[in-house]
């Protein structure tokens, strides 16, 4: 959780936003910047379990998903692995929750969502840089959704006047 902490008492550091926000939190009466570290953690697990249960649970067939419901790095990787894992519980929070919105929502309400989520991304890159590289992932999922080939809408008759 110390790395959660880090933030910007003695100036800016690159990684600092988590904890300064639970330093903020920590200030009001009877929150501890601990348990406001330990509800963010939880928040961003559930996020990501639940919208890949979601995906999961959607797929007509679980066979060909079987090996990634079983791989020890998608699911237990923080088990596993010693160290806090910041930047990839938030990356596979946001990263479920834009995959969730492009496999089950009309191209319209996945617009009105994943603008917002990508105007908001750098406040998850101040809470980890490394999360700048994979910002691609985020467009291949917009891509996926919205192809470049893609005719624009034109006007509310058939034949586009």
């Amino acid at each position: 959780m110390g790395d959660w902490m880090v933030n910007y008492a003695n100036g800016f550091i690159r990684r600092g936003a988590t904890g300064q926000a639970a330093l903020w939190l920590g200030e009001l009466p009877g929150l501890n910047p601990g348990r406001v570290i330990a509800f963010f953690q939880c928040s961003a697990y559930a996020v990501y379990f639940g919208f890949s249960y979601a995906l999961l649970f959607k797929q007509e067939r679980l066979a060909p998903f079987l090996l990634l419901v079983v791989a020890p790095y998608i699911f237990t990787f923080q088990l596993l692995v010693e160290g806090c894992h910041r930047k990839e519980i938030l990356l596979f929070a946001v990263f479920a929750l834009v995959v969730w919105l492009a496999a089950t929502r009309s191209t319209e309400t996945f617009l009105k969502w994943f603008y917002p989520i990508l105007g908001a991304y750098p406040l998850l890159i101040l809470s980890h840089e490394g999360l700048a590289g994979y910002l691609p992932y985020l467009l291949v999922v917009y891509l996926w959704k919205v192809p470049l080939t893609q005719e624009p809408q034109r006007g509310g008759l058939p034949d586009g006047t």
